[in-house]
């Protein structure tokens, strides 16, 4: 179990890397957005993430 947590975390930092070094000036735009952003709107998109990653693990578990 612990380890595949260590690989899922792993793997966040192997795509997280990924996209700040083919799209460096791309990340700073969105960062930019996002910090200027509200609250509001960046709760709702992290809400909207962490779905979408339960769902696709569950989904994930029923084929496994």
């Amino acid at each position: 179990m612990m380890v595949d947590v260590l690989r899922a975390l792993a793997l966040v930092l192997v795509l997280e890397g990924a996209v700040l070094f083919l799209m460096p000036q791309g990340m700073k735009e969105a960062w930019k957005r996002m910090i200027e952003s509200h609250e509001r709107v960046l709760r709702t998109i992290g809400l909207g993430l962490m779905v979408t990653g339960l769902l696709a693990l569950q989904m994930i578990a029923w084929n496994a």
